[in-house]
Parts: structure tokens; C-alpha cells; sequence
């Protein structure tokens, strides 16, 4: 019986570990994807940053901090399922402070 028990710990751990290495795999993809797209847009692109990173039932979406050509921006990538990754670039409008011209 402990024999039984620590086979099926030990297989259920394997199990886990191959999962999140796939999913670990996958998600890497999509970010150098992302990466890859951003750094078209621009001419000369100093840095990336990854400012958020979500994925549910299949849908990986990660949120980017850019600056390049001197500027800063935002981006957004969304990936669905089996499909080919999106960008939208998400800047907020300049707001004009209340007195200013």
C-alpha cells in the first residue's frame, strides 16, 4: 500500500513538472513573438519592458513598456488560441492639467 501511494506522489509530481515546462515553453514563444513585432515598429528600440502577463483557457496576453526613438509607449499583445499574436498600442492620451494652457 505505501508502496502504491508513493508511486502515484511521485508519478503525479512528474506529471506537474512536464505541464509547467509545455506551458513554460509556450508562453516563452509568445513573448519573443510579441518582441519581435514591437521591435518592427520602431526604428531604434533602447528598451523593452514587460509590465504585465496573463494567460486563461488558452489566451496568453502581455502588456509592454517601450522606449525607443525617444519616446515611450505602451502595447498590449494578445494571443488566442491557435491563432498569430496581436499588437494595439495602448498609450493614454496627454492629460492637459487644469490651469494650463
Amino acid at each position: 500500500m505505501k508502496a502504491l501511494l508513493k508511486s502515484t506522489v511521485v508519478m503525479t509530481a512528474v506529471l506537474m513538472t512536464v505541464t509547467a515546462t509545455a506551458a513554460q515553453a509556450s508562453q516563452n514563444k509568445h513573448l519573443t513573438d510579441c518582441k519581435s513585432m514591437i521591435n518592427a515598429e520602431f526604428n531604434d528600440v533602447k528598451r523593452i519592458k514587460l509590465a504585465g502577463l496573463k494567460e486563461r483557457r488558452g489566451n496568453f496576453t502581455a502588456k509592454f513598456r517601450v522606449s525607443a526613438d525617444g519616446q515611450r509607449a505602451s502595447y498590449t499583445c494578445t494571443v488566442e488560441k491557435d491563432a498569430e499574436p496581436q499588437i494595439a498600442r495602448t498609450d493614454r492620451p496627454t492629460q492637459q492639467v487644469a490651469g494650463g494652457e
